[in-house]
């Protein structure tokens, strides 16, 4: 009998040929497939390095009516590193999509594919992950019934090698039509710890008292347990006109003597969002506990983030994206404990041309990086 690496061997030849063929087969069709793709370019420059060739992307894609698929290669700092096919088609009322990827030093990476159709009421979904790491691999599947204001879903991820339940979850959301309220209950477990945790969450969409002809407020509300902890998360969204504000705090519920009992609350952070006629986002926020910071902030480092991004004009049907972030830290020696600060913008030049700009400045070595990069399309 052939060894694991025999096997993968093996599965990474017939992936190769089998996208060689799906490739040959595009190509033969031709004459009847649409044919489009890009190329793009990254160049870097930081303190401790010139300026470099970051990446290169190209891509080659051939579609029909009802199939699309594409080729991409990428080099990384001068050296090829990736080969990768998609494919999408679609057969009546299912849905396939895969993506194969390829690495110059191991061969076969790693197979995904998604397959989505309606059985009877209920919507299907199925994931597959093949990985070179057979231990990686897993199946997911999905499923979702919807009748009128009510919906169940589940999802349930069982691993290939060994074959076992890896992981599960069972979703229900439902309208209560007498008091305007909108219930999210959602529970999953895995197959080593057991259960991992329950969340029900109420979303009041036009609170009473605070609700008039010009501002509209939102009340939701979230308690998530967990074998470790439970949290209570209150959000109050007001929306104007031109102008849509959010306050959260994060609360954390501090057990008691016995499981399900609350001994007090211990506020761990706090978010506030703000956006301006849909162009312009403002995300402040604030981590009180360092084992949160990533759940706030974005960041694990950074205890407290800044962030601003929206869009400028229309230049050929498209918009200039920017976005600014700031971080600061409780390990920095900088001015008002400042860690980080990022600056990116996307910028159309015409129907088929991007060009993309991009600075990173730290407290830490190395202490700044530029990137500039574009990407065109035919």
């Amino acid at each position: 009998m052939g060894t694991r690496d025999d096997l993968v061997r093996g599965a990474s030849v017939g992936l190769l040929v089998a996208c060689a063929v799906t490739i040959c087969f595009a190509f033969r069709t031709t004459a009847l497939a649409a044919t489009d793709g890009s190329f793009g370019v990254d160049l870097q420059s930081s303190e401790t390095a010139q300026l470099v060739l970051k990446s290169l992307t190209t891509v080659v894609a051939f579609s029909g009516e009802t199939w699309r698929t594409a080729g991409r290669v990428t080099l990384t700092d001068g050296e090829f590193s990736a080969f990768d096919v998609t494919d999408e088609r679609t057969f009546g009322p299912f849905r396939l999509r895969s993506l194969c990827v390829f690495n110059p030093d191991v061969g076969f990476s790693y197979l995904a594919s998604t397959a989505r159709f309606a059985l009877l009421e209920v919507e299907m979904g199925n994931y597959a992950f093949l990985s070179r790491d057979l231990s990686l691999s897993y199946d997911q599947l999905t499923a979702r019934w919807t009748q009128g204001d009510v919906s169940l879903s589940g999802v349930w991820r069982v691993g290939l090698c060994p074959l076992e339940l890896r992981n599960a979850l069972v979703a229900g959301q439902w309208y209560v039509p007498s008091c305007d309220l909108f219930v999210d209950v959602r529970s999953a477990f895995t197959c080593t710890e057991g259960f991992d945790y329950l969340r029900v969450t109420g979303r009041f969409p036009r609170v009473p008292f605070l609700s008039n002809d010009v501002i509209e407020t939102e009340l939701r509300l979230t308690i998530q347990f967990e074998t470790d902890r439970k949290s209570f998360t209150p959000s109050l969204r007001m929306r104007a006109q031109r102008v849509n504000a959010c306050v959260t705090p994060h609360v954390q519920l501090v057990g008691g003597e016995s499981p399900l009992e609350v001994g007090g609350v211990e506020l761990y952070g706090w978010t506030v969002e703000c956006s301006v006629e849909d162009s312009v986002e403002l995300l402040l926020a604030t981590s009180l506990d360092p084992t949160r910071n990533r759940e706030l902030t974005g960041e694990a480092d950074y205890w407290e983030a800044w962030k601003l991004h929206g869009t400028v004009g229309n230049c050929c049907g498209r918009d200039l994206l920017w976005e600014l972030s700031t971080y600061f830290t409780d390990s920095g020696a900088a001015l008002f404990s400042w860690g980080l600060t990022t600056a990116s913008a996307e910028i159309p030049l015409g129907g088929r041309l991007t060009a993309r700009v991009g600075a990173e400045f730290r407290e830490t070595s190395p202490r700044w990086l530029l990137d500039a990069g574009f990407e065109v399309r035919w």
